[in-house]
């Protein structure tokens, strides 16, 4: 084969890659478009999970010490300050099980969302390309 041959061969296969190339990123272009936006969204919503997880953790804890404070105040008898810190008891737990539950349903539309995620990625990352395979022209005989 000549020089020009290859190179002409080349340049077709390259265009015809580019076209494949193309028409493929056509056809995806509304689901990568979605994917983009999942991400960003994951992205910030990733964030706000783990704030309100802190938060929750911090909660838990002020709980742990109420209560123990509580158990302290009920041994000593005193009455008063019991039922004080009874209502302060009763509003933390109030706050941390709506911001469990927050959390919760937060946590498991990150987790669809990932799955959509997945499910478009696995969907439109899928690329086809022409990959020439070399053939010779002559047969060859190994000399034994």
């Amino acid at each position: 084969m000549s020089g020009k041959s290859i190179v002409s061969i080349i340049l077709i296969y390259v265009v015809l890659n580019l076209v494949l190339w193309g028409a493929q990123e056509l056809h995806y272009k509304e689901d990568t478009q979605e994917i983009n936006k999942i991400e960003k969204w994951l992205n910030i919503e990733e964030k706000e999970i783990n704030s309100l997880e802190k938060k929750i953790n911090n909660q838990s804890f002020e709980i742990e010490q109420m209560e123990s404070k509580l158990n302290n105040l009920e041994r000593q008898g005193s009455i008063t300050s019991y039922n004080y810190n009874v209502e302060k008891y009763n509003s933390l737990l109030e706050e941390y099980n709506d911001n469990f539950d927050i959390y919760d349903e937060k946590f498991a539309k990150y987790n669809n969302e990932i799955n959509h995620f997945n499910e478009l990625i696995k969907k439109s990352g899928l690329r086809w390309y022409l990959i020439t395979i070399p053939l010779s022209t002559k047969s060859t005989r190994s000399k034994l």
